[in-house]
C-alpha cells in the first residue's frame, strides 16, 4: 500500500514482487489530491524530459493466478493519498483470513512534496504554527500519524496485536533546499547537517520505532543508539517468520539468522543484548562516470550522481572518498558545500568526520587519523572489487 518507485512495468511492479495486492502509486511520488506524478516515460528525451501521468493503482491476483491491474486515478480524484492508503490499509486488515500470517507494507507519501494538508486539520490542530510551510508539513504529519493510530486499532480489533512485529520508519531527513520541484520547504532536519539528496547525516540519519510484545522487559520504552541499516529489518523479520519469535529471536537467533547477510543487528537490539550494531555501513559506492543519458537534472540542478565517489561509515567515522568528491561538494544540493581543498595534496579527495566528538559534520579530521582512512579506503576498495559496475 502506498508509494512503490522501483518500476513501472511488470515484472519491476508489486505483484512482479511477490505481493498479492498493491494499492498506491509507481512512482516517487504523487499530487495528493489529483494524483498526477512526474515518471520517466518511453519515448521521453533529454535529462530533464519527464510526463505527468496518473498514478495511482489497484492491482489483485485473480482467481485464475492472472493479475487485474487497473489505474484508479479518476475514480480517487479529490480524496487525499494519506487516506485512502490507511483506508486501504484498515480493510486489508479487516478483512484477513486470521488463520493465515500477514505481511503489510504501508509506505505513505506524506510528507513527501507537494506539500498539501486538509484544511480542518492546519485549522484545528496546527494554526499555531506560523510559517505556512511548516504549518502544511506539519498538518501532513498529523493525518499520518491519525492513520497509524488508526491502523494499530485495527489491529486490536481483529485481535492480531498481540501476535504482530510493527515498524515505523522514514526513508531519508527532509529537503531542506527550495527547488523548482520543492518549493515549499517545511520539514528540518537541524541540527544535523543538510538533507534528503546527500550523504550528510541530515540526509540518512532516521528516527526509528520497533513494537512487539515480545520485546525484552528492558527494552520496552527504551532507546537504542546501536548502529543500524534498514537492511537489517530483513533478519528481523525472516526470524518472525521461521518461528514462533519467542523461539527464534530468543532461545535460536544463531540458528534462525546464520545465513543471512544482513546479519542480527535489529534481533539483537529486540533481544536486549545491549550489541552496539553494526561497525560498518557503506551509504555509497558510485565506480566510474555516469553515461550522459543516465545524467539526471532534476528539479532545476543535477542530481550529484555523476562521478566516482563512495562514502564509507566505520564506528564513529564517516568518510567521503572518491575522485568525484569535488563536484560532490559543489552540489546544488547542499546547504553548506563542503571542502576538500585540505586535502588535495593526497592522490585522491577524502573528508572524514568523527561523529561521536562532530555529529554535526563540520569539522574534517582526514588528516589527524590517516590510519582511520587508510583502513576505510581499503574496506572501500574492497567493496569496489566486488561490485558490478554501477550503471549496468
Amino acid at each position: 500500500v502506498g508509494k512503490w518507485h522501483l518500476g513501472y512495468t511488470y515484472p519491476n511492479t508489486p505483484l512482479g514482487r511477490g505481493f498479492d495486492s498493491f494499492y498506491g502509486c509507481y512512482g516517487g511520488g504523487i499530487d495528493h489530491l489529483t494524483h498526477e506524478g512526474n515518471i520517466r516515460m518511453a519515448g521521453d528525451d533529454g535529462p530533464d524530459s519527464m510526463s505527468t501521468v496518473l498514478d495511482f493503482h489497484d492491482d489483485t491476483r485473480t482467481a485464475e493466478g492472472g493479475i487485474s491491474s487497473r489505474d484508479v486515478s479518476e475514480a480517487v480524484a479529490g480524496l487525499h493519498s494519506t487516506d485512502l492508503f490507511t483506508d486501504e490499509a484498515v480493510r486489508k486488515i479487516s478483512e484477513h483470513e486470521l488463520s493465515d500470517p500477514m505481511f503489510l507494507y504501508l509506505s505513505y507519501t506524506a510528507p513527501h512534496s507537494p506539500l498539501i494538508a486538509m484544511d480542518h486539520i492546519v485549522s484545528n490542530r496546527n494554526r499555531h504554527i506560523s510559517d505556512p510551510a511548516k504549518q502544511q508539513y506539519a498538518a501532513m504529519v498529523t493525518q499520518m500519524d491519525d492513520g497509524v493510530g488508526r491502523i494499530v486499532e485495527a489491529l486490536e480489533d481483529r485481535g492480531m496485536w498481540s501476535n504482530t512485529v510493527f515498524m515505523f520508519m522514514s526513508d531519508h531527513g527532509a529537503s531542506v533546499i527550495r527547488r523548482q520541484c520543492w518549493d515549499t520547504v517545511g520539514g528540518s532536519n537541524l541540527p544535523f547537517r543538510d538533507g534528503k539528496a546527500t550523504f550528510f547525516e541530515g540526509g540518512i540519519k532516521s528516527a526509528a520505532l520497533v513494537w512487539t510484545p515480545w520485546l525484552a522487559p528492558s527494552q520496552r520504552g527504551s532507546h537504542s543508539t546501536a548502529l543500524l541499516h534498514a537492511v537489517d529489518i530483513h533478519t528481523l523479520l525472516l526470524a518472525v517468520a521461521r518461528d514462533n519469535i519467542s523461539d527464534s529471536v530468543y532461545q535460536k537467533e544463531d540458528e534462525a539468522t546464520s545465513d543471512l547477510d544482513a546479519g542480527s543487528y535489529l534481533v539483537s537490539v529486540v533481544r536486549g543484548d545491549g550489541g552496539p550494531g553494526r561497525e560498518t555501513i557503506l551509504h555509497n559506492l558510485v565506480s566510474g562516470p555516469l553515461p550522459r543519458d543516465r545524467v539526471v537534472e532534476y528539479c532545476g540542478g543535477m542530481f550529484p550522481y555523476s562521478t566516482d565517489y563512495a562514502v564509507l561509515r566505520y564506528r564513529n567515522y564517516k568518510l567521503f572518498y572518491g575522485e568525484g568528491l569535488a563536484s560532490i561538494c559543489d552540489s546544488h544540493f547542499l546547504v553548506t558545500r563542503c571542502d576538500v581543498s585540505n586535502n588535495m595534496t593526497t592522490e585522491v579527495p577524502r573528508i572524514l568526520f568523527d561523529l561521536s566528538e562532530d555529529p554535526f559534520e563540520e569539522s574534517d579530521v582526514a588528516a589527524l587519523h590517516p590510519e582511520i582512512v587508510d583502513f576505510m579506503v581499503q574496506q572501500i576498495e574492497r567493496y569496489k572489487s566486488n561490485a558490478l559496475d554501477s550503471w549496468m
